[in-house]
């Protein structure tokens, strides 16, 4: 049954959008105000019948079409009666608003009036039970009215005509006992196509999985009479999830938005949600310079037992930027407010206003979750400052509950990687940290490709969470103490311990092999030198020139469409996108133990200077530390297959054939699914020439990481095959490095490299 609504129901909305098509006005701005206003007024015809009918035993084995007949039959004064009954939360109707009247009407001349009339009517008559309102505290009516919006007025009555068709016939009273289970999805259906550009804060629009995997970790035993704040709500997806799992009965909702949008799909998902008593508390204004919530007395800002947000992460706000760090805000945001980047304003990180304005609204037993840019997690006090200190105001504070790095692509709209930190007034002695960027399949969204996270993925996570497990590589529970000793680092993987093996053999026999890798090292390390200069004329040619294989023909030389990118200073291909490199995988930083600890050192990690990176593979290293020294000083690790970046001196890059520890001078970019070592290093050795370039420093000329992290590069849309074509390509020319040497020596030979076929010549 709950299939088969689901179903009616989505087709429904279809069919509404196909009306607005035909009309023109398919993907107009005002296509989703039409949608919700229709979709809302069908909610709200069927929610008065529904609880019409709990309200008389009379019409309990009634259906809706007999109920509405039976209400049609009441006398002015019986109904005037009848409708003072019915539930608070629920939008009383005259018998003249129902859709069955309309539907009775819609073939008349002027029926667009009509309709218009009875969408306002049903507004105005309800205006204390559905108006949301702005920082100003005027009220924002719940319907304007669907026919303004078609411009030729010949049409307007035949546009109506044909929305009442389209919602006459279906009806919600077997899911209203569900509410979120089932109304959840289908605002996610409903919206999916306006979710691109939610205005001016909220910027991403937050999966459900993500939002339920949030409310399970910060609810775990329920809620009573608690308060739920979100300063850039958006349309509330993060809201709905906790307060579904506190009880709807149990919580209040306090919102604000700058975001007329949002807003409005907001109310939707709070009245479809049985939320109608929060409405007073939706707010349109801008949070961070005009925050509206404020305590009883009204003399200081609210606090709030649960806070959630997924709050823009980069925005221009320079023509506010000098107020917001004034001293009306000072205490507010403790850590500070973003410069303006000289050259691009639209970086400033707004995300950390957000955060230090939720820190400062927690009351004294409250609990936040926050997503923000993986980055956030290891920013350094010297390229971040912000981020540092509010990283250490929180563990100095003992308020980090724990950290979840989630997949690349699970927000459709962006490919930042996000991750989510829990904050918690209770004292945190220990912080629960799990890495899911493993987790999830790929699934075509549109014209483009989002991680979504299975139902085992999320029970994965949460019950980790929950249990405080540590699984090798995907969760740890760490003392905030370590936190402290790492320079207040976040960064998950700094904290996991690495998996060291140890086979004991006869010294004759490590002789024996000992001679033998001498004897073979050339042959092998001239192997190697081969793959990789394989697989960079493949890459020139697919990713630099731009004649991959299409159709047969090389794409660029045969005429493939191009467009000019400016931040690039060439033409690309026209359907692909530019992003930095640290937007599709992890970079990080590498530091030194203390040298003074003889404890940290000539254990069994190897551990790499960045005069060692002149290796190719990286197969050993002179120096090599004991776990505890990994453990307590601010060495990053990353396993066989990164790429390792000299960033002092000579610039150069290579590739890691075992798992490794290295100093401040090195920078290591991780692999991932989706762009593995075969497309990373060559395009890394693309950019050595830049790099070299834009060194700093008289004395020690050097880059730094943020350099790396801002590397702007083109890549195809994931959906697309090139990717995939590419990376069967290459997949074998660096077995010899990534896979077992000797038996990939074996499988080898240079028959391999069949680089006309490969070039498509």
């Amino acid at each position: 049954m709950n299939n088969n609504i689901t179903t009616q129901t989505k087709k429904m909305i279809d069919n509404l959008k196909a009306v607005c098509t035909n009309y023109g006005l398919g993907n107009a701005s005002s296509e989703y105000k039409i949608i919700t206003e229709v979709f809302l007024y069908k909610f709200l015809n069927d929610k008065f019948l529904y609880e019409a009918k709990k309200s008389d035993e009379s019409f309990l084995d009634l259906s809706p079409a007999d109920v509405e007949k039976k209400l049609s039959e009441m006398s002015d004064e019986d109904y005037e009666l009848f409708l003072l009954g019915v539930s608070s939360s629920t939008a009383k109707l005259k018998k003249t608003y129902y859709i069955s009247y309309l539907f009775n009407h819609k073939n008349e001349k002027g029926f667009h009036k009509m309709m218009d009339d009875t969408l306002k009517g049903i507004a105005h008559d309800n205006i204390d039970i559905f108006s949301i309102r702005t920082g100003g505290k005027s009220k924002v009516s719940l319907f304007s009215g669907i026919s303004q919006h078609v411009i030729e007025v010949e049409k307007k009555d035949s546009f109506c005509s044909a929305i009442i068709d389209k919602i006459a016939g279906h009806s919600f009273e077997s899911v209203f006992e569900q509410k979120y289970d089932f109304f959840a999805q289908i605002f996610e259906y409903l919206i999916k196509d306006y979710n691109k550009d939610f205005g001016k804060y909220a910027e991403y629009y937050t999966p459900h999985s993500i939002a339920s995997i949030i409310a399970k970790i910060m609810v775990p035993d329920g809620a009573k009479n608690v308060t739920v704040y979100d300063p850039a709500a958006g349309t509330g997806t993060l809201v709905l999830a906790l307060a579904h799992e506190i009880g709807e009965d149990n919580c209040t909702i306090y919102t604000q938005d700058i975001s007329q949008k949002s807003n409005e799909f907001l109310r939707l998902n709070l009245i479809l949600n049985n939320l109608v008593h929060s409405l007073p508390n939706v707010v349109h204004d801008d949070t961070l310079l005009h925050p509206y919530h404020k305590n009883k007395k009204g003399d200081a800002l609210a606090t709030f037992d649960y806070i959630v947000s997924n709050p823009p992460f980069n925005m221009d706000f320079s023509d506010n930027r000098e107020e917001l760090a004034g001293e009306k805000h000072k205490k507010r945001f403790f850590a500070g407010v973003p410069n303006v980047p000289p050259k691009k304003p639209e970086k400033m990180a707004i995300y950390l206003l957000f955060l230090q304005h939720i820190i400062f609204s927690l009351g004294n037993h409250g609990k936040a979750a926050v997503v923000v840019p993986t980055g956030f997690l290891t920013a350094t006090k010297r390229s971040v400052r912000i981020a540092y200190e509010i990283r250490k105001h929180l563990i100095e504070n003992k308020m980090l509950q724990g950290v979840i790095s989630m997949p690349t692509h699970v927000f459709a709209n962006t490919t930042t990687n996000v991750s989510v930190l829990f904050i918690s007034k209770e004292c945190n002695e220990n912080v629960m940290m799990v890495d899911a960027t493993k987790l999830g399949i790929s699934v075509k969204d549109g014209n483009k490709k989002r991680t979504v996270l299975q139902q085992e993925d999320i029970k994965k996570i949460i019950s980790t969470y929950r249990i405080k497990s540590n699984e090798t590589d995907f969760s740890t529970h760490v003392n905030t103490e370590d936190i402290k000793e790492k320079k207040f680092s976040f960064g998950i993987a700094q904290y996991f311990k690495p998996d060291t093996f140890h086979e004991d053999i006869p010294e004759s026999e490590y002789t024996k092999l000992l001679y033998k890798y001498r004897e073979n090292t050339r042959t092998l390390f001239n192997f190697d030198y081969l793959c990789a200069e394989a697989i960079q004329k493949i890459f020139e040619y697919w990713f630099v020139q731009y004649d991959f294989p299409h159709n047969g023909q090389p794409y660029k030389t045969s005429g493939g469409k191009m467009r000019w990118e400016p931040r690039l200073n060439k033409s690309i291909p026209d359907s692909w996108s530019v992003i930095s490199l640290s937007s599709i995988c992890k970079i990080l930083l590498g530091g030194t133990p203390d040298t003074s600890v003889k404890e940290y050192w000539n254990g069994d990690i190897p551990w790499l200077n960045s005069g060692e990176i002149s290796q190719f593979p990286i197969y050993n290293s002179e120096k090599t530390i004991t776990k505890r020294g990994m453990n307590e000083s601010a060495t990053s690790f990353a396993k066989k297959g990164a790429i390792l970046i000299s960033i002092t001196r000579y610039i150069r890059a290579s590739i890691l054939a075992v798992d490794a520890c290295f100093n401040q001078s090195v920078v290591a970019v991780i692999p991932n699914e989706y762009y593995p070592t075969a497309f990373l290093f060559p395009f890394i050795q693309s950019q050595i020439s830049r790099y070299m370039s834009l060194r700093t420093g008289a004395q020690q000329p050097h880059i730094n990481k943020e350099t790396i992290e801002d590397t702007l590069l083109a890549v195809p849309p994931l959906e697309s095959e090139i990717m995939n074509e590419y990376l069967k390509a290459t997949k074998q020319m660096y077995s010899s490095i990534l896979i077992d040497t000797k038996s990939a020596a074996k499988n080898l030979s240079l028959e391999t490299f069949d680089m006309p076929k490969l070039l498509n010549t």
